[in-house]
Formats: C-alpha cells, structure tokens, sequence
C-alpha cells in the first residue's frame, strides 16, 4: 500500500531520494557560497573582533552546501580558526544524513552544529541566545536551491524576510537568497504558457549511496495550479535487491507537496518591509539542466538596512 505524504523529508529513503534528484554533484552554487564567505572572513580579520565569523544554512538537507564550502575552505588551505558553521533544517532525517556525510568527509573544520528548528523562528533557536556578553550574529546566511518556494501559507516570506534581518550582522552580515527561475514571476509573463509548458522529466531510476541494494523509481507527474501555488506530484516506489536478484518492491510513496510561485514585485516589497534591502542580484547555472532556462537560479544577496 502506498504512503500517502506532503513531504520528502518523513523518511530516510525519501530524504535521500531528494538530495539524488535534486541536490547532486553537478551543482555549481557551492562555489559562490565558499568564495563569499571566505571573503567575509578576511575582511572580518582586518578588524579586532572576539566575534567568530559565522556561516548559517537554512534548509541545510544533506549538507551539501555546508561541507562543499569547507572542503572548498580545506582545499584552499584557508584558515578556518574562528569561524563558526551551522546547518538548520526542519528534519531529523536531513540532519541525520546530513552528519553522516560530514563523518565521511575528510579534511575538514570545524564541526559542524547541526540544529533541528525553524527558519521562522531563527531568534528563538538557542544558539542564538546571548551568552556572557557575547550574541551570535550571522555573517553569510544561504536559503539555497530555491528553498524559498516552501514558504507556502499567507504572511511566512515575510516572516522568514524578519527573522533573516534579526540574525544578520549589521552592516556586513549578508543573506543569499535562491529562487528558481520557473518560480519567479515578473509583470510581463504569460502564466497559461508557462504551466501549459511545464517540463516534466522522464520516469528514472536512481541506485541508492547510502542504503545496500536499494533503488528508487521516481514518476513525477503534470503539477496542478491554483493562483499563486503548485500542487507538484511524484510517485515513488523503493526496491530492494535481492541475492537470487529479484528485485522486491518494499515501500511506495505517493509524494504530493504545495509550492509556490513568487511575484518579482511582491518579493522586493517584502525585503523592504523586512528591513532588508537587495545590494546585489545574480543569474547562476544551477547544474541541474543547462539547456533549461528554468531551473537558472536568480541569487538575492540581501542586507539589513
């Protein structure tokens, strides 16, 4: 019997599966994030500050982000004393696979801090709470492989937009902020097209890294709209493979997750009601699909003001 689910994330095959389709070796934004970062550290260093530089991942998953910058860091052979790295994610099973990944990476420091939170609810997590006199700020935040677009129900992206000003530093604290092209919806588009053209990839198959003789079978089907949201929805099906090599299906999942397109206009505004403002903008290749203009991402890079 299938398993009926509004997420990735509630098992382990799942989460795994996500990072497989999603989040693969080809992706390209680890460097950018490394390079900013490695630039906020320097420049952190030409002043006289107790203050640890701080990188914070939201919606960290497996950590891909998080230990692709300090591989990146280590390969640099790039000071990493006093500098502080934290991946938040909404679930244990990310944060599960994502210190599994760490214990397998070679090279690298300092350990990562894991938290199980809210990006909604970044000033109430503890490691931001003051201690002795000194408050954790953060100086490079990423929201990374358009993760924005889960912020779902009424009034969150402008939640998220405040609590991101709360915890950056003044001044030179910045927040990158990623949005998928085909979610990014600017005053000229014509939406009929561009749901009437929606790109749905082939059934494919996907050997699992973390589980012996265990393969996944992903069927993404056509998304459904109502206004501004996608109702996106996938079939998955778990194999086991067996020493007589017969392949048993042992778990099925019927994936159904809401989404959300964003207008360009109604994005800026909430950055500026947030306090925040846009100090620069890019367009990155993703990896994903380079003969697909809608998986480019758009890059926020956002301050307070």
């Amino acid at each position: 019997m299938a398993i009926e689910t509004t997420s990735f994330y509630s098992s382990p095959y799942l989460a795994e599966l996500y990072e497989l389709q999603w989040a693969g070796p080809n992706m390209t934004d680890v460097d950018l994030y490394a390079k900013a970062f490695m630039d906020a550290v320097t420049k952190s260093r030409t002043v006289t500050s107790n203050h640890p530089v701080t990188f914070l991942e939201l919606g960290t998953g497996s950590g891909r982000v998080i230990l692709g910058v300090l591989k990146r860091m280590a390969e640099a052979s790039f000071d990493t004393s006093n500098i502080k790295m934290i991946g938040l994610d909404n679930s244990q099973n990310m944060l599960d696979m994502a210190a599994k990944m760490e214990s397998k990476t070679e090279g690298i420091s300092p350990p990562v801090t894991w938290t199980l939170g809210d990006a909604l609810e970044l000033d109430q997590l503890p490691i931001f709470f003051p201690r002795a006199g000194e408050h954790t700020t953060v100086d490079l935040l990423t929201f990374p492989l358009s993760s924005i677009v889960h912020m779902v129900e009424d009034g969150q992206l402008e939640r998220l937009l405040q609590q991101i000003g709360k915890v950056l530093t003044p001044g030179t604290g910045r927040a990158y902020i990623s949005l998928f092209n085909w979610f990014l919806i600017r005053p000229d588009d014509d939406l009929q097209a561009r749901m009437d053209n929606e790109f749905i990839p082939p059934p494919t198959g996907f050997p699992s890294a973390e589980f012996p003789s265990i393969q996944y079978y992903s069927e993404m089907k056509k998304s459904e709209y109502k206004g501004d949201l996608v109702i996106y929805r996938q079939e998955v099906q778990v194999f086991e493979q067996r020493e007589n090599c017969e392949k048993k299906e042992i778990e099925r999942y019927h994936v159904m997750q809401t989404l959300r397109w964003f207008s360009e206009n109604a994005l800026l505004a909430a950055v500026e009601a947030a306090g925040l403002q846009v100090v620069e903008r890019r367009m990155e290749n993703t990896g994903i699909d380079e003969e697909s203009p809608d998986f480019a991402e758009n890059i926020f890079i956002l301050q307070r003001v």
